[in-house]
């Protein structure tokens, strides 16, 4: 039952979500590289060390100082945070630092900057969650920009200028999704005295907030598109993704409060994979190229 416990907190249900966002970046570099059978082993492995050992291990990691009892994001009723799970985090983490070394030097440096910013954002007295901004640019960076670019360095030594692109892209993404996951939650964070950003300032112009840099993240998408086959009209799939986004945040700014904070989450994390699935296949062959 404790075993159960502490793999409940590693929110299964969040890793294959993170692993795709993960493979993106690498499905990227494979049309710029045609790797081998190898890498593709090598991009098992690192997926699964980002999604489980890293993802698993912070989220843990969080609800080890957080000990929340109401839902949270892929874990409904949680259950109490059994002992020493901060610990069990931490070693995971490490552990994933260890197979991390031996796959790729910037696929284990992109990795050693995300666990750095796991503990900075969930451990006290620093606890950057509970400063508003910190923790939508630590999101930004670590799920938005830094996941795709592990992804990449698994099969390309370097960074090309089109991956950076998309990696600030994605940013931009994930500092406009990373607001709608905290709005179900804007009371419990308010009562913990936890000053994240929709806290700070107020789920109206946290959706406004998240409108914003959803724009800018399909504006740098387009750039990068156009940087890449020149001056033509954007991919089909470009204008799906925006649609789609729109489709969530327009109505929940025009009902709330009433719309449902925590399904509104939900159906946000299905548009993320939409919108990777929608990157690979408008990007992809235009690397190959």
């Amino acid at each position: 039952m404790a075993l159960r416990t502490y793999l409940q907190h590693l929110r299964p249900l969040s890793w294959p979500v993170v692993m795709f966002h993960f493979s993106v970046g690498a499905l990227l570099a494979s049309a710029f590289s045609r790797p081998s059978l190898w890498q593709f082993v090598s991009l098992a492995c690192g997926a699964a060390i980002w999604g489980i050992c890293l993802n698993g291990g912070t989220l843990a990691f969080n609800s080890a100082f957080d000990r929340d009892k109401g839902d949270i994001g892929y874990l409904d009723n949680p259950p109490p945070v059994p002992p020493r799970l901060s610990l069990v985090a931490i070693v995971l983490m490490l552990g994933g630092a260890v197979g991390a070394w031996f796959l790729a030097p910037l696929f284990f440096i992109c990795y050693g900057i995300c666990v750095v910013l796991s503990v900075l954002y969930s451990c006290p007295p620093i606890r950057l969650k509970a400063h508003a901004g910190f923790d939508v640019i630590i999101n930004a960076s670590g799920y938005g920009g830094l996941t795709l670019l592990a992804g990449w360095a698994v099969f390309e030594p370097r960074f090309a200028t089109k991956i950076l692109l998309l990696a600030l892209a994605f940013g931009f993404l994930f500092a406009g999704f990373y607001p709608l996951t905290q709005i179900y939650q804007h009371q419990h964070d308010k009562a913990c005295k936890d000053k994240t950003f929709t806290v700070w300032v107020g789920p109206r112009i946290a959706l406004i907030f998240s409108l914003i840099n959803l724009l800018l993240a399909m504006a740098v998408f387009l750039f990068t598109y156009q940087y890449i086959q020149g001056l033509r009209l954007p991919g089909i799939a470009l204008v799906a993704i925006l649609l789609a986004w729109l489709s969530i945040v327009l109505p929940w700014m025009r009902l709330f409060p009433a719309y449902d904070g925590k399904r509104g989450m939900y159906r946000a994390l299905t548009v993320w994979a939409i919108t990777d699935t929608a990157i690979i296949l408008l990007f992809s062959p235009l690397l190959a190229l």
